[in-house]
């Protein structure tokens, strides 16, 4: 079997939620059989190291540059069309016009690499991620230009998805995000890395991107209501991911932010908790997953609980983002978070479970 992943990133190195999430398709496609990639990227995207590690795997890469010129020709144009903007960026006549028969899967990363080629509906497969409309929905109108945007966008996502062909197979990461049930849930898998959980730690943790809404929102959220509580208890709270050290938060002296580290385990500190207080956003499972896969308990809000399989002991649901100070506090966790983390991590998180899980989806719908 003949297998097409088509991305609109680079893949490594793997240091954000677009490249961990197309590094797992490419192992889905690898499974598959015989993988090629196609890659429309903008003009500035740095490429190299992808192309080195894929051809270490045998994989054939071919790369289509967006230049200057053709981006604000394909923003002009979607400005007078139904569908989202990012849905126009990648698109050139060259690659909808390559021939692409002889492929008989074809993976699409996102919305944006959908349409971009011309391949029949019912082989491919569109990982759609997350659902923005549970994102959008939620971001109030203020007059501003980005909320103008917001506006003008989701009216564009919901014409995209209300055109979406029954004979393609669509995949979210969780069942929250799905637009209909027969939808495949590919949630990003994981492995156990170690524990660095300590309840007598006084250190709490928040990872996300800095430069996405939804993450401003919830730590700007978070520390604005447990500011009391932090300074009373001589708690301290570490912000990691890209952007941290730009959003005005180290004027405060119990938070320390971290913008560039290689992973958790070498910054060689405990926490007690993590905290994922999103009030916005989809998906919502790359920071949760990084806490869980080191043993460290959650405090999360409902929306983000959503995207995991119920049962979890080591997620603590809090809505009123206030009270996180209080859970902190109380400290009731279990003594085995080691062993309760690697067999959640193995059972649903696991490479293994779900390439089984999407092979049986798959084989009910082709009976279908």
């Amino acid at each position: 079997m003949k297998v097409l992943l088509l991305i609109s990133r680079p893949i490594y190195p793997l240091n954000g939620g677009d490249r961990v999430r197309i590094d797992l398709l490419l192992r889905l496609a690898k499974s598959f059989g015989e993988t090629s990639v196609i890659a429309s990227l903008l003009w500035f995207e740095k490429f190299e190291k992808t192309k080195k590690e894929l051809a270490q795997q045998k994989i054939p890469v071919y790369e289509y540059r967006i230049s200057p010129l053709r981006l604000a020709i394909n923003i002009l144009k979607s400005l007078f069309g139904k569908l989202p903007i990012q849905n126009s960026l990648y698109r050139t006549k060259v690659l909808f016009e390559r021939d692409l028969s002889q492929y008989d899967i074809v993976f699409h990363h996102l919305s944006r690499t959908h349409r971009i080629v011309n391949v029949k509906e019912e082989k491919s497969i569109i990982d759609l991620t997350d659902n923005l409309l549970i994102h959008y929905n939620q971001v109030k109108f203020n007059w501003t230009l980005k909320s103008l945007f917001f506006l003008i966008e989701k009216k564009r996502i919901q014409n995209y998805y209300n055109s979406l062909s029954s004979k393609s197979t669509y995949s979210f990461i969780s069942k929250r995000d799905r637009l209909n049930e027969n939808d495949l849930i590919i949630r990003n898998d994981c492995c156990y890395v170690c524990n660095l959980h300590s309840k007598d730690s006084k250190n709490i943790l928040f990872i996300g991107n800095m430069l996405s809404y939804p993450n401003q929102q919830a730590i700007k959220t978070f520390v604005k209501l447990n500011t009391k509580f932090f300074e009373k208890n001589k708690f301290q709270l570490f912000v990691l991911g890209r952007g941290s050290v730009n959003i005005d938060l180290e004027k405060k002296g119990w938070i320390k932010t971290i913008e560039s580290y290689k992973n958790l385990k070498n910054l060689n500190i405990k926490f007690r908790f993590g905290v994922a207080p999103m009030l916005s956003g989809a998906g919502l499972q790359n920071k949760v997953l990084d806490y869980i896969k080191h043993a460290i308990p959650a405090i999360v809000t409902s929306i983000t609980e959503e995207a995991f399989p119920k049962n979890n002991k080591l997620i603590f649901r809090e809505d009123n983002i206030s009270k996180y100070g209080e859970i902190i506090q109380a400290n009731k966790v279990l003594d085995n978070l080691e062993s309760i983390a690697e067999k959640y991590i193995s059972s649903e998180f696991s490479f293994e479970n779900i390439k089984d899980k999407i092979d049986l989806e798959l084989s009910k719908k082709n009976k279908d």
